[in-house]
């Protein structure tokens, strides 16, 4: 009885009568608690998704906005993805007639539906045809016009299924930070979307961190390539590295080229190449500049199978220097060369440019009295190439038999080769290769011995 008044006074606590409710909630009808009117839970509280769908599809044209100048441009669709933040969904777009170097991911805000109204560099072309000769012409009229064969079709469509788009978008080596150009097959766990890669300036392996490369640059013991120096003049030094005994460096070598360089396809390999490396020395080292390869025994008289003057230092006049190093050495060797085709754009415009004006000077200096294989043996241009120049130059029509540039178009000779004097002039280059400062005499090939067997007498 006692317990019972003091459960009905409040003094104690009475189980089987229904317990009064905390501040701010309800009771249901069977006890349980109830939220607050117009309030969610956690349980309940979900946000609603919006289903995103592409604009256009892989392989659709599309105009896209071009950043550099604002102008419209026609692209080609490469891959679409999902990046799962506010940006949504992110294209990859190529530049059509454009090198794919310029190839970018972009969103919806810089792609419309092609409106008719732009237009390719082609097309651009053709019309200016049109406009200024007033005739029907087609792309096949265009100078640089090159029609593929089926096996060149074949091969081109595999490589650009390979190196379809960039894996590796900066790269961080000395003191550059660099964007990609191209594909390279670094290994898989490099190739992150947005990230950075680190290169030692000096052995070039490669890093995730910039840790990583701070602390391997105490422990690097290299400051210059592994090879022998061939040149050595103003602040210049080229080391000659063998890809058989020096095989890492130049592997890591070549991946990191791969970065710049489209059509190249030599990455392990390096056992039958040699090496040559332009660097600038100071007191802290060698820092490399550019490079080219070259086959150690070529059938087809290659001087130079890959070239490159990394993109810090170039339209500085190092490819002219790396090319004049080239065909310094096809001559010592006592013979002509050519480089390896198909040559990229910028190879293509620096090869040209050299070769004009050897010939011109060789034209010049014989008063055009002159064949094509005597100027093929004094600049060691191989005589295809001495052709296919005259003709850009439309100096062509000579007789075969004894000059292959006629008299009378001295003239014309001297008019062009004093314009590229005078390109030279207003640019000049950051250094001039000096023949005689080129410490290199090309390598004696032994025969292998023959066994020789005792003779018995009987």
């Amino acid at each position: 009885m006692k317990g019972e008044e003091k459960g009905r006074t409040g003094a104690g606590k009475n189980l089987n009568l229904p317990q009064s409710p905390r501040k701010g909630k309800e009771i249901g009808l069977d006890g349980a608690h109830l939220p607050p009117p117009n309030t969610k839970t956690k349980n309940t509280k979900e946000k609603a998704t919006k289903l995103r769908f592409p604009i256009c599809k892989v392989g659709d044209e599309m105009e896209c906005k071009f950043e550099r100048d604002g102008s419209w441009r026609i692209v080609s669709i490469i891959a679409v993805k999902d990046t799962g933040n506010q940006s949504g969904i992110c294209y990859y777009v190529r530049f059509k007639d454009f090198d794919k170097r310029l190839d970018e991911w972009v969103d919806k805000t810089r792609l419309r539906k092609k409106t008719g109204k732009v237009y390719t560099e082609k097309q651009k072309r053709l019309k200016e045809l049109k406009r200024i000769r007033g005739t029907k012409r087609t792309y096949h009229d265009l100078e640089e016009e090159h029609v593929m064969t089926p096996q060149e079709a074949e091969y081109e469509q595999q490589h650009e299924e390979l190196n379809k788009m960039r894996n590796i978008d900066r790269v961080i080596i000395g003191k550059y930070n660099l964007k990609t150009w191209y594909f390279s097959p670094y290994p898989e766990k490099y190739n992150r979307h947005g990230g950075t890669m680190f290169v030692c300036e000096y052995c070039l392996k490669y890093m995730q961190r910039g840790s990583s490369l701070r602390t391997h640059l105490d422990d690097c013991y290299l400051r210059h390539p592994p090879g022998n120096e061939i040149y050595r003049h103003d602040g210049v030094s080229i080391y000659e590295v063998d890809g058989a005994t020096n095989k890492v460096y130049c592997q890591n070598l070549s991946l990191f080229c791969k970065l710049f360089l489209d059509h190249k396809t030599l990455y392990f390999g390096v056992s039958p190449f040699y090496f040559y490396i332009v660097c600038e020395y100071d007191k802290e080292g060698y820092h490399i500049i550019g490079f080219f390869s070259k086959e150690k025994n070529s059938p087809e008289n290659f001087n130079l199978a890959c070239i490159l003057a990394f993109p810090y230092e170039q339209r500085k006049g190092w490819g002219r220097f790396l090319i004049s190093l080239s065909y310094e050495l096809t001559k010592r060797e006592g013979k002509t060369g050519s480089p390896e085709k198909p040559l990229s754009d910028l190879g293509k415009k620096a090869y040209r440019s050299y070769w004009a004006h050897e010939v011109l000077k060789i034209l010049s200096k014989k008063e055009c009295d002159v064949t094509c294989k005597e100027i093929s043996r004094f600049t060691g241009i191989d005589s295809h190439d001495v052709q296919e120049t005259l003709k850009l130059l439309k100096l062509t029509g000579g007789n075969k038999k004894n000059q292959c540039v006629p008299p009378s178009k001295i003239q014309l000779v001297e008019k062009l080769l004093q314009d590229c004097e005078q390109r030279r002039i207003k640019r000049p280059p950051k250094r001039e290769f000096i023949h005689e400062k080129l410490q290199w005499d090309p390598p004696v090939k032994q025969r292998p011995k023959r066994s020789k067997r005792k003779k018995v007498f009987h």
